[in-house]
């Protein structure tokens, strides 16, 4: 098993954010490099930073769980625009991520299936109407292309 801790920000006109996450993963041959989490677009750099693992002819098969946390000073999506900000939701300040995930890698391509639960990104003591958490499921086949 392994264990990473990660801090990332963006600064941009759709989201500025800050967040901090904890991952592990556990299972056999893993690759190196971080995990791989499906993020909105906008949000930060999510690229899959990945090195061979031990053995790479032999398949992989690791299962990773992730908390992340995520303070948001702007989100476009909730304080209008940059233009005008009559229209605004009103947000909550920090948003939990809890993302589950069980991933195969063979050399030339790999399969992942992940769930992600959030607590509620719209304060709903001010708008009762928002749903509160999120859930959803991914699931990536990707081919790798030499």
């Amino acid at each position: 098993w392994d264990q990473t801790v990660s801090v990332d920000g963006s600064l941009g006109n759709l989201y500025t954010q800050l967040s901090l996450a904890m991952e592990w993963r556990f299972g056999e041959n893993m690759p190196g490099g971080f995990l791989y989490s499906p993020l909105p677009p906008g949000f930060g750099m999510s690229h899959k930073a990945m090195l061979a693992p031990e053995n790479p002819r032999r398949h992989s098969l690791y299962g990773s769980v992730a908390l992340r946390v995520s303070a948001f000073a702007w989100n476009l999506f909730f304080d209008g625009n940059t233009y005008d900000s009559e229209y605004r939701v009103p947000k909550e300040p920090l948003v939990w991520q809890a993302v589950a995930g069980i991933h195969y890698e063979r050399p030339e391509w790999a399969l992942h299936f992940t769930l992600l639960r959030s607590g509620g990104d719209v304060d709903v003591r001010q708008l009762s109407e928002a749903e509160g958490s999120e859930a959803f499921g991914a699931i990536v086949f990707e081919w790798r292309i030499p």
